[in-house]
């Protein structure tokens, strides 16, 4: 299975935005905060001593990181739930076992810190991260239009621990 470690900053920072979207490359700055407080954790899949993917684990709900909070932000990252914000892996080196080893990463960290279920949301456009998602066991709990995602259709996931 393909390694996985937590992010540093200056050995990876430079790998993982060469490959995300812009808007997400700067969002990588307001993790630190979260991080050294333990309210986040951010892994990385490494391949080949390379950052090459990543996965964005919210512990504890933080107004510091640009949310449009509503009762289920709130109710995703806190007591005995977590919430899995972004998951990625660059493309070229998509279907090697990388989301695979982030993704089980995340269930143990998030287990290991005493969390019983991780939610996330994903576009109903993408089909891809849909059979990605409930090939490992997590479930569609419903379809919804949130506003910080300009009202397109989006899924809601959730994995008990």
């Amino acid at each position: 299975m393909a390694a996985t470690r937590l992010l540093d900053y200056e050995r990876d920072g430079k790998a993982l935005r060469s490959f995300l979207n812009e808007r997400d490359g700067r969002r990588l700055e307001l993790y630190k905060a979260a991080i050294a407080e333990g309210d986040a954790v951010v892994l990385v899949a490494d391949d080949g001593g390379r950052a090459a993917g990543w996965a964005v684990l919210h512990l504890s709900y933080r107004d510091d990181l640009e949310w449009q909070p509503n009762g289920e932000t709130r109710r995703f990252q806190g007591g005995s739930a977590a919430y899995l914000e972004y998951m990625e892996v660059e493309e070229s080196r998509r279907n090697r076992g990388l989301g695979d080893a982030l993704l089980a990463a995340i269930d143990a960290e998030a287990r290991s810190r005493g969390k019983r279920q991780l939610w996330l949301h994903t576009s109903e456009s993408n089909v891809g991260a849909q059979r990605f998602y409930e090939r490992h066991g997590w479930r569609h709990e419903r379809t919804v239009h949130p506003g910080w995602h300009d009202g397109t259709a989006m899924r809601v996931y959730a994995m008990a621990l």
